[in-house]
Formats: C-alpha cells, structure tokens, sequence
C-alpha cells in the first residue's frame, strides 16, 4: 500500500536542546486510528489466520508458540498490510514478535539494507538478533546483523561488507556506521524503534534516529513499540509515521495479570536478612534483583556469594564482553540469580524468571512497571517483593497503587512460605 509523501523536514530539529522539547499541543491533530482497551477475546484463533510463509510457521511452531496474544492478534494484520504501528501494550506480551514476523513475512533477499531495528541497549539488540534468528531458521538467504557500541567498528563495517538484510542496534552505533558510508539505507522498507519512549528521552538517541530516518524512502512501513508511552513520546512518534494504528492500554491494565505483588516495609540495615528470608521461602526459577547503582550491584554479588546464593551482577559501568556474557548466562538459564539495575528493567525477556526482588525500590511508576514486568512474562504467574525504607519510597509506592489501581499486600514480622501464598 503507497503511502502519501511526506516531507521528512516535518521532523524536528535536534540540533539545539531547546527544539527537542516537544509537547503533544505542537502537533496538529493526529489522523490516527486510535485503539484502547484490553481485547479480551479478540483477535486469531491461531497464527494460522494470518496466512504467514511455511518457513516462518515451522519456526513459530518449533518455538513453542500456539496462540497469538491480544496485542499480536490486533497488529500483525495491520502490519502484514505494512500499515504504520504505534503500539504501547504492557511487559511480557509479545511486541517484538509483531515486527519480527511482519517484517520475515514481507521482506525479500536484497544487496542492500531491506530493514532497520532501534534497540535502546546493548542487551535488546542481542535479544531482538537471536529472536530474528530463531523465527527465521527456515529463511536462509536473509543476513541479520547485530551492532553496538563497545564493538569494533572496523569490524562491523567488514561484516557489513558481506551484505545485511536486516540490521539490528543501538541508535549512535547505527548512525555512526551510516555517517561512515558503510551502510546504505536508500532502500530501507521497514523501520522499527523498540521501546520507543525511552529512545526519544535521550536527546543523542533521538538525534542519531532522526539522521538515519531522514535518509531513508519516503514510502516505507515505520512500527515503533513500548510499553509506556507519555504524550511528549507520541507526539514525537507521530513525526514519523502516516495514518498509523494506534494502539494504546489503559494505565490501570498495564500491570500484569496473575503478578503477586509484596511490599516490606524496613530499614535499609535490615534489607539484607529480610532478601534471604525470600529466597529461602521462594521457589523461584530465577530471579532478579534490582538495586540503584554498579557500586549496589557489586557490592551485593560479593556479599550474596559470600551467603552462598550463586549469582551474576549487570550493569551498564561493565565492559562489553562481561556484561554479554554474563546476559547470556542469565538468559541461557546458567545462573540463577541476576543481580541488576533498571538497565535489565526493559523489554528484556527472560522466560524462566518468576520472580523480582525491588531490594532499592524504583525512582519511579514506569520503572517499577517495566521492573516488575521481569516476572510473569506473557501472562504467567510471577510474584515481584518490593523493599520500602523511605519516605521517597513511600511517595513511589503511593503513585504506583494509585495510577495502576492495585493494593500491594504488606508482608509483616518474619517473611514465610505461608505468607508469601497467603
């Protein structure tokens, strides 16, 4: 389906700070399809009815996957039809999936790049890469690749040499690859930022975005995902997109179902006993630990060691090569218990982990959603305990009850098996 043309200078300008404050009333009225709500009940019976290649049914299959979910249901359609996609949908319901498949069904084998994917970290663009990878085993001839920074450059630009259908990272690895003419986007027919919001936070990433896109076809399918989305963030989407399905959740459904939420109220001296009264208690797959800062992070992986709890720490102050690692011992099940920052706490999807432990409570309501959201993916059970020592804590606490209509249940005295399954 052509599209209307449009004049990418529409965009703003980042050149300057103070132009990269856009407020959802500087925007004339969006002619979008606007969707809100739950979609309890709607959508395909299974990915049959939506008619996809052999290739791709055999690896969805052999994935594991039966069933599309709500919002999988409502935008692969749409997205098969290369109609533009705004989608904000909570944690753990299979976004990424809707541009993987829609992109795997629709793109052709080309010397040049065919697609592009933002990923706002190095994690993401692993995760997204081995997703590519899996959905397409039956589709030989297309070439995805991975960037990012910490990388070789040179060694990118050499991979790139060989040819990329699908080009997979973080916003300045991509724009610096463009700037060095190694990579072609003149035929670029889909265009993915994933986690949206969060990329057009950052003034650098919403830059390095903007540049890549301006040099990109005109007549192209753009789809951009997350699972918060302010009116500041939309009303930059909406720069880069014709006609796009919106689909937006309600805040009060963002939270996941069947998710047990505990709150401990005690000192920060007293954090320590009260997480090994969890883990003792618990029996967790795997879990995951949050706290506010590398120096956090290091010092509780030594003192968790130490109490012979097996665990990895990651943070974003690590080298490359540890932090890849150690990302992928995680995922790949090999540890057990992952010591992080908010770093961990978007769109990364580790099916196994049922359970998060807020040992610093999140600075903010959409950090502990996406936080939380670690636990209970796709809409299993998860349990998330969250530690609350102060009176910022309390102001978070009291937001996150009151936007997302929940009481968290108080776990008093002792913490037991019993009262974690009371």
């Amino acid at each position: 389906m052509e599209k209307p043309a449009t004049d990418n200078t529409e965009l703003v300008d980042y050149n300057d700070e103070e132009d990269a404050q856009v407020t959802a009333t500087a925007l004339p009225e969006p002619q979008d399809t606007a969707e809100k709500g739950h979609y309890a009940g709607v959508g395909a019976s299974g990915f049959q009815s939506f008619f996809l290649k052999d290739e791709i049914m055999k690896a969805i299959s052999e994935c594991g996957f039966e069933h599309p979910s709500e919002v999988q249901s409502q935008c692969i359609p749409k997205a098969l039809m290369k109609e533009d996609i705004l989608c904000q949908a909570r944690s753990g319901m299979g976004k990424t999936c809707v541009f993987i498949i829609s992109v795997l069904q629709n793109i052709k084998h080309s010397s040049n790049i065919s697609c592009i994917v933002f990923c706002h970290t190095r994690e993401m663009v692993v995760q997204t890469s081995k997703e590519f990878h899996r959905l397409s085993k039956y589709l030989p001839d297309l070439v995805i690749t991975d960037v990012f920074g910490g990388m070789s450059q040179k060694k990118n630009i050499a991979e790139l040499k060989n040819g990329c259908d699908i080009l997979i990272g973080t916003p300045q690895r991509i724009a610096d690859l463009f700037n060095a003419k190694a990579i072609n986007v003149r035929e670029v027919k889909y265009f993915v930022v994933d986690e949206c919001d969060e990329q057009f936070q950052s003034l650098q990433s919403r830059r390095a975005i903007q540049e890549v896109f301006r040099s990109t076809p005109i007549d192209k399918q753009v789809m951009m995902f997350t699972a918060t989305l302010s009116p500041q963030a939309k009303a930059v989407c909406m720069k880069y997109m014709q006609n796009p399905l919106c689909i937006e959740i309600d805040d009060k459904k963002l939270t996941l179902h069947g998710l047990k939420q505990f709150l401990v109220r005690c000192e920060e001296g007293a954090k320590n006993r009260r997480l090994t009264e969890v883990l003792d208690n618990t029996e967790f797959n795997q879990v995951v630990i949050y706290v506010s800062s590398h120096a956090r992070a290091m010092a509780l992986q030594k003192l968790m060691e130490s109490w012979c709890f097996p665990c990895i720490a990651l943070t974003s102050a690590m080298r490359t090569n540890t932090r890849m690692h150690n990302f992928l011992q995680f995922k790949e099940g090999k540890a057990r218990i992952l010591v992080t920052t908010s770093l961990f706490g978007r769109g990364v999807d580790v099916e196994k982990v049922n359970l998060v432990i807020n040992y610093d409570f999140p600075v903010s309501s959409n950090e502990y959603l996406h936080q939380v959201g670690r636990a209970g993916r796709f809409g299993t059970n998860g349990m998330a305990v969250s530690f609350v020592s102060s009176p910022g804590d309390e102001k978070i606490l009291a937001e996150v009850e009151s936007r997302f209509e929940t009481k968290m249940t108080e776990l008093k005295g002792e913490i037991t098996k019993e009262s974690l399954n009371a």
